[in-house]
């Protein structure tokens, strides 16, 4: 599929067969030389098959977590506490992103996971606010710009 990715730590996975907790995936802050070698793993591996590797599916939630995003930069350091109090969840952790195309805005993202996806769903349906939903679709072949 076009401009279809899949982050480093999945491609370990399903490559490498290096098996992952669903909490520990993306969401944690990765290390640069551990991230590296996994690279350096992967291109030697990669460099030994007599076949590419075929394409996989991108990764699955596990169905029991729930990602917040778009938390304002003017949250702050509040942002954790913020959350928990408004989900009624425990520690929350807030890992802040810069945006690509300005360098000033600041966006909170957090993921919280849940023992069973019923607990995430209940939680879900008793927050009130705004709720974005993102939609994407590709256009037809040959359509004009």
């Amino acid at each position: 599929k076009k401009y279809q990715y899949h982050p480093l730590r999945y491609i370990g996975e399903q490559v490498l067969l290096i098996a992952t907790k669903p909490e520990e995936v993306e969401f944690q802050p990765q290390d640069a030389v551990d991230s590296a070698r996994l690279a350096m793993r992967l291109a030697l591996h990669e460099s030994t098959q007599s076949v590419p590797t075929p394409a996989f599916p991108p990764r699955e939630g596990s169905g029991r977590e729930l990602v917040v995003r778009h938390i304002p930069a003017s949250w702050g350091k509040e942002a954790a506490l913020r959350l928990s109090k408004v989900l009624g969840v425990g520690e929350v952790q807030v890992r802040w992103i810069l945006n690509d195309l300005d360098p000033s805005d600041w966006r909170g993202e957090a993921v919280i996971f849940f023992s069973h996806s019923d607990q995430r769903d209940d939680v879900f349906k008793a927050v009130k606010g705004l709720t974005d939903v993102h939609v994407q679709w590709e256009d037809a072949p040959n359509a004009p710009p």
